[in-house]
């Protein structure tokens, strides 16, 4: 009756008054009577479960909570456990608790809300009261969604934490009975949430070592992290903090790439989810950092890496460090007494990353000079503290004078003296503790530069603090005194020009006083002379006098060439022009190469255009063709720039021929240094961000010259080939631009080694009789020009008509007819317009290969040809064969044209003649060797060149002169086009066809193969070649040996610069000898070289002046050479990648006992390797995989966890291929990750049959998937389906019996919360409700359409499952973590 009443008033009384009245329902339900008070503690009660006490207070609390919506129960239910919490009555408790659970059980109550009540109110102090609560927990915890486990074990761990780590003893069983509670939760085999899940909310509570969780739970949670370790490697490999980029080549020049890293976490990996993932991972990236910072070039891909904005200017601790840690390097370097050049391209490319990172205020000078410092106060380097101090001067007179950095950074005028002097000053501290002065050095030296840089920095500051009027805060050091007394000295008394080459007087002075008039203009007339000087000096600028001198030095000196040239364009014109002097040229060049050419671009250039001076720009294209943009590391967007310049001037009627083929060459060499995935990003960008490409194609490309657009194309082809980047962005509207510019088609032999989106663009259809309109064109033309009877008829048809095109077939028809070309021809050819040229010879090359089709015939043609070329000097022979090697010939047409080529190459002497007093006279390397000029001007002089036909005998000739020639002639001219005449041979000796291409391709080798020592990028193109062509080389071993001996062995410094000592002696092996077979300890000496050459400033790389080198380090050098001796093996591309990996397995195996960090780098060169080499290395790559994924497990083995740890390993055969996989595909750019899903679907999926094979896959695609979500998120998709299906089908063929099912479901469910969510849910979903029972349990989370009540018996889960008639809890709630 009490309670009835109570219920009637709780259901009358208004909701503010509710939440009072549960606990005056819960003392009158369970009122005790005064004898019971009494004898509480003495007493045995009994339970009675249909006692009408318990009826009533179930009902009254059914009524309650059913009358009131479930989000008002909270109140209800803190009452209700507040006064469960204070009882102290065992079976009072129970009950109390039994009528909760039946409202549970009833629906009536949710069980998270009461499971969240009943932690609210626990205390170990009340000890019954915990354990019954707990007991309860674990009773209806079962009913709770997955997330509400999830703040559960939270609430439950805080609860935990609360507690002291020292409890009373009689509290050890309560504490247990929680421990058991939460074991049951994170219970894999209870399945009342992933485990990944659970993992990832105790990460949370618990992220580093200063949060542990109580010891009680210690245990549990250990357990539960042990089983994500293997998850964790899975999805980041073993191999990623030991790999390392060689920029230019790994995918570090990508906008996005796999190697960003996390700054705002202390620049660690970018890792998803909370996973126990190595400390390796976890700590900063101060290695990787640093080897970028080193490497040229590296601006873009540190703000790329570490995600910094374009014009931030906010330092990064990291990059002053890897300065610090360079400079450090560099000091021990010098203690090893190297030689002078290697010392100072090390500290040389100190100077320049110093002075481009504190410009950017990236590495701040005085923070890099504090902690350098600190790092060598406990060292005693002493011998490099000159070219230390060198290095600071670098900076300090690059930024004395300029203004704009100080505007820019708002600073004080005086700021300098904190952050510049006294840093600079604590240095000079560490490093100068001698007690005598220092000494005058000897000026004969270079050193002696490096020997004064101190006091020069003294007398740089004194100079500055004067100007600014500032008080330097430290006087005069005694040390520096008598240098600095020396160095006033030199500078009252400036030497003369003619002294001033002897010693290095000068550019120490100018380190200093680089704003001295005086200075510069006594080196400028030591350069180009004076009024009086006779005769001018012809030496150039020593590049041991540009090494020392200081890079605002270089800057001045330049605008002082730049300035003399511009007066020089200024002078009136005179019908001869003096020549330049080729000292200054050369020294001009060589300032280009270290500074750039972007003045010449915007000021130098513009001017001589404008001015006309035409002696001036054939002297400056001759200087960028053959001096700086083949040696200057130039950004592609000057480069871009250049070309559309030099169109630009070659589109104008007026220039000279010879002036025209100076651009065009100019051109070509730009275009064929272009082969590089950093210009396909800049093409990119170009294509896609002007408008205009399209429509005014010659912004770009050349409007008249088919030829060099198809050079143009046939680089990016090469390019896209090797670097196998997408082109789908912005491929069609470059060859739009292209086809616009000047429509053209390729031969079906190029087509066939074009990638694969070019093919579309590679024919422009042409008339089905077309040879027969060109036949009938020219016959029709010649009649036209025989019945012409003046030659002013003549003059104006042929110059000024569509006729134009044709009348280089009308010179042949009449050279062939009569044996002559009459005079009145000469002067149509010399009135003609240079442009125009191409199109007659196009059509002259046509006409002459459409009609000859008899053997017999083709030595004529050749010798008519050559007296074209060299008779009448129609045309030049580098553009004649750069036609021919063009032209879209197949078959027949292609025969007979290599055939007239063979014989103009072979069997005349002029060329030839010319090639060999070249070779034997002039040295290629110009930069070391003084008289170059001198030696040039021999050949020019034994071999003049004319660029238009002879004027004598011509009524009335038009004006013609011949420029001067300083830096080219036929000889190097003939370079490139040479190049593209191998390239074009190789297209046509493919297996099946006959020998006389690759006759013609060895004799021509034989022939002119010595020209390739004049190569600006011999290894590069080489390498090129022989990555493009090498379909068509891999089964011709004697021909890759000639090759390669042909343009290496040709270089000064010999193939034994190059390769391993093997090779070498297989190259110089006679074509008869025996066929060496490469063994598998070469193929270690090859790695061993290559990963040895990886290391930063390795003393056993060769070195050499970078930059007059092929390559801007010894990292790529290394790497390119690598890659070539690879390709030069007598063996195929099958063979060579299988000996590769056997090396690998090899050395994996002797070190085994080492560690893994040295495997490790093994696997990041190797790594590299197959990124740089051919695609039919890769898919022997992926085929070795295949035979792997087929042996792993064979049938009645069992998979752990264990055996897998052992199978990915670094140091096992299988780990070793797995790593490899890795680190190519992270060096590699994401197109083969695009080819992964197919690979899986067709290849892999076939042979996955047990667990152990799908677990290899898993850890195979674990790494790349966060690539693959932040570029290509569709490839991601349809490689984790993949993934599913290949585990339906190991569950079906297992019978549900899988040792590792915990492992795999949590790496499933770390791709559905960190990277896909619910994007496939439908596909998971069929695949999920297939399975056997135990995998259905584990994953039914991610598939809410699960039947939710169905019991599920413990027997159906490995291990233990569920508890009897236990009732599957439901899944409310399947959306995204």
């Amino acid at each position: 009756n009490m309670a009835t009443s109570e219920l009637s008033f709780v259901v009358s009384a208004p909701a503010s008054q509710q939440r009072y009245n549960v606990s005056a329902i819960l003392e009158t339900s369970t009122v005790e009577s005064s004898l019971q008070s009494l004898f509480h503690g003495c007493i045995k009660r009994v339970l009675i479960p249909s006692s009408k006490p318990q009826e009533d207070l179930l009902e009254t609390m059914k009524i309650l909570f059913s009358s009131s919506p479930p989000d008002t129960h909270r109140p209800y239910l803190d009452q209700y456990f507040i006064f469960v919490a204070n009882q102290v009555n065992h079976l009072r408790v129970v009950h109390l608790l039994k009528v909760v659970s039946n409202l549970v059980a009833m629906g009536t109550l949710q069980p998270r809300l009461v499971c969240e009540a009943v932690l609210r109110y626990l205390d170990l102090s009340k000890e019954m009261v915990w354990r019954e609560s707990l007991k309860f927990i674990k009773e209806i915890i079962g009913g709770v969604d997955y997330k509400g486990c999830r703040d559960l074990t939270k609430q439950l761990l805080q609860k935990f934490d609360q507690l002291p780590l020292v409890v009373p003893e009689h509290q050890i069983p309560a504490l247990l009975q929680g421990q058991e509670l939460l074991a049951y939760i994170l219970n894999r085999n209870s399945a009342l949430m992933p485990a990944y899940f659970a993992h990832d909310e105790i990460q949370r509570q618990y992220p580093d070592k200063n949060h542990t969780p109580h010891w009680v739970c210690k245990e549990v949670i250990g357990k539960l992290k042990g089983g994500m370790v293997t998850t964790a490697e899975m999805v980041s490999g073993i191999v990623l903090p030991y790999l390392r980029p060689v920029l230019g080549v790994s995918t570090t020049y990508m906008p996005v790439n796999a190697w960003r890293l996390d700054s705002s976490k202390q620049c660690c990996y970018t890792l998803k989810g909370l996973l126990p993932y190595k400390e390796s991972l976890l700590k900063p990236q101060d290695d990787l950092i640093y080897y970028i910072v080193i490497q040229p070039n590296s601006k873009d891909v540190i703000g790329s890496i570490l995600n910094l904005a374009r014009q931030t200017s906010q330092p990064s601790q990291f990059v002053e460090e890897a300065i610090a840690r360079l400079g450090v390097v560099a000091m021990e370097l010098s203690e090893h007494n190297l030689e002078a050049q290697r010392l100072f391209e090390v500290w040389n490319q100190m100077a320049n990353i110093l002075i481009f990172y504190s410009y950017l205020n990236l590495a701040p000078f005085g923070s890099v000079l504090e902690r350098l410092r600190e790092k060598l106060y406990q060292l005693h380097y002493r011998k490099g503290r000159g070219y230390l101090m060198w290095t600071i001067l670098q900076y300090t007179t690059s930024t004395s004078t300029n203004a704009t950095a100080a505007k820019a950074s708002q600073q004080p005028s005086n700021s300098w003296v904190q952050k510049e002097f006294l840093p600079m000053m604590s240095v000079f501290d560490l490093l100068y503790q001698d007690k005598e002065p220092l000494p005058v050095p000897d000026t004969s030296k270079p050193s002696c530069v490096y020997d004064v840089s101190m006091a020069s920095l003294w007398i740089s500051y004194t100079k500055k603090a004067e100007a600014e009027k500032v008080t330097l805060p430290r006087s005069t050091p005694c040390l520096l005194r008598k240098q600095i007394e020396w160095i006033e000295k030199l500078n009252e008394e400036i030497p003369t020009a003619s002294l001033a080459m002897k010693d290095y007087t000068l550019p120490l002075l100018l380190n200093i006083y680089n704003s001295n008039e005086k200075l510069l203009n006594v080196l400028l007339e030591s350069t180009v002379g004076s009024p009086t000087s006779s005769p001018y000096p012809t030496t150039p600028l020593a590049c041991t006098t540009l090494n020392v001198l200081v890079m605002h030095a270089k800057v001045r000196l330049m605008d002082k060439f730049k300035n003399h040239l511009i007066k020089i364009t200024e002078l009136p014109k005179q019908p001869e022009p003096q020549p330049l002097v080729h000292a200054l040229l050369e020294s001009y060049g060589r300032l280009l190469v270290w500074l750039g050419t972007r003045n010449l671009q915007s000021q130098l250039i513009p001017l001589v255009f404008k001015t006309q001076s035409w002696h001036v720009l054939h002297a400056l294209l001759e200087l960028i063709a053959y001096r700086a943009a083949v040696h200057l590391q130039l950004q592609f967007s000057l480069k871009f720039q250049m070309l559309q310049q030099f169109q630009t001037v070659a589109g104008v009627n007026v220039i000279p021929n010879q002036l025209f083929i100076s651009v065009e060459t100019a051109v070509l060499r730009i275009i064929k240094g272009l082969n590089t995935p950093e210009f396909l990003i800049q093409l990119a960008k170009q294509c896609i961000t002007d408008p205009k490409l399209g429509t005014d194609p010659k912004l770009l490309l050349s409007a008249d010259s088919e030829e060099l657009n198809k050079v143009f194309v046939l680089i990016v082809a090469q390019t896209v080939h090797i670097s196998n980047v997408d082109t789908s962005s912005w491929l069609d509207l470059f060859m739009k631009a292209v086809q616009t510019a000047t429509p053209h088609a390729w031969s079906e032999s190029a087509q066939q080694f074009f990638p694969q989106p070019f093919h579309q663009h590679c024919f422009f259809p042409l008339p089905a009789d077309h040879r027969t309109i060109l036949i009938n064109k020219v016959d029709e033309e010649l009649r036209r020009y025989k019945s012409k009877n003046n030659d002013a008829e003549l003059i104006q048809v042929f110059n000024e008509t569509d006729s134009s095109a044709f009348f280089y077939c009308v010179l042949w028809r009449l050279l062939l007819d009569t044996g002559s070309i009459p005079n009145i021809c000469l002067k149509i050819v010399l009135l003609g317009v240079p442009k125009k040229q191409g199109a007659q010879v196009r059509k002259l090359v046509d006409y002459v290969v459409y009609t000859n089709t008899s053997n017999t015939q083709l030595n004529n043609v050749a010798i008519k040809f050559n007296e074209l070329v060299w008779k009448y000097n129609f045309i030049c022979l580098d553009r004649l064969v750069l036609c021919m090697v063009l032209r879209r010939y197949d078959g027949q047409d292609a025969q007979v044209c290599f055939a007239i080529l063979r014989h103009l190459l072979l069997v005349p002497q002029e060329f030839s003649q010319r090639v060999s007093f070249f070779v034997r006279e002039v040295p290629p390397n110009y930069w070391e060797v003084p008289s170059w000029d001198q030696k040039h001007a021999v050949y020019l002089r034994q071999y003049p060149e004319t660029f238009h036909p002879s004027t004598a005998g011509i009524p009335n000739p038009p004006k013609v002169s011949t420029l001067p020639m300083y830096f080219g002639n036929v000889c190097l001219r003939f370079l490139p086009v040479l190049d593209l005449v191998v390239q074009r041979l190789l297209e046509l000796s493919d297996n099946n066809n006959n020998n006389n291409n690759i006759q013609f391709l060895e004799q021509l080798l034989d022939r002119y193969g010595h020209l390739y020592k004049f190569h600006e990028h011999p290894m590069t193109y080489l390498y090129t070649t022989m990555h493009y062509y090498e379909i068509n080389l891999s089964e011709k071993p004697h021909l890759k040996k000639k090759l390669t001996f042909t343009v290496i062995g040709s270089q000064q410094k010999g193939v034994e610069w190059y390769f391993t000592s093997e090779l070498c002696k297989h190259l110089r092996t006679p074509r008869d000898g025996p066929l060496w077979k490469p063994t598998t300890p070469y193929y270690i000496k090859v790695i061993e070289k290559l990963v040895e050459g990886l290391q930063p400033f390795n003393v056993c790389v060769p070195t050499c002046n970078w930059h007059f080198g092929e390559f801007s380090g010894p990292l790529l050098f290394v790497l390119y050479t690598t890659c070539v001796e690879v390709l030069s093996l007598p063996v195929s591309a099958k063979m060579a990648s299988q000996q590769l990996l056997e090396a690998l397995y090899s050395k994996a195996t002797s070190l085994s006992d080492k560690g893994s960090d040295t495997i490790l780098t093994w696997i990041n060169a190797m790594g590299l390797l197959y990124t740089s080499l051919p695609k039919s290395f890769q898919t022997q790559l992926m085929e070795e995989l295949v035979s792997t994924i087929r042996a792993l497990l064979p049938p009645g083995g069992q998979s752990t966890d264990h055996t897998l740890h052992i199978v990915t390993g670094p140091r096992g055969r299988v780990g070793c291929l797995l790593s490899m996989l890795h680190a190519f595909w992270h060096h590699s750019n994401i197109n083969p990750l695009l080819e992964l899903q197919g690979w899986l679907h067709t290849t892999v999926r076939p042979l996955v049959q047990n667990e152990m094979q799908l677990l290899f896959v898993c850890h195979l695609v674990g790494p790349v998937l966060n690539r693959l979500n932040t570029e290509r998120p569709k490839a991601l998709l349809e490689v984790v389906l993949e993934l599913y299906h290949m585990l339906q089908a190991v569950d079906t063929l297992q019978g549900g019996q899988m040792q590792c099912s915990d492992t795999i479901c949590d790496f499933l469910y770390h791709i559905k919360y960190m990277h896909i969510g619910d994007q496939i849910r439908e596909e998971v979903e069929k695949v999920v409700s297939s399975l056997q029972l135990p995998l259905k349990l584990r994953l039914r989370f991610l598939v809410p359409q699960l039947d939710r009540q169905q019991p599920m018996p413990a027997a159906a889960v490995t291990g233990g499952g569920v508890a009897q008639g236990m009732t599957v809890p439901p899944i409310s709630d399947t959306m995204e973590m």
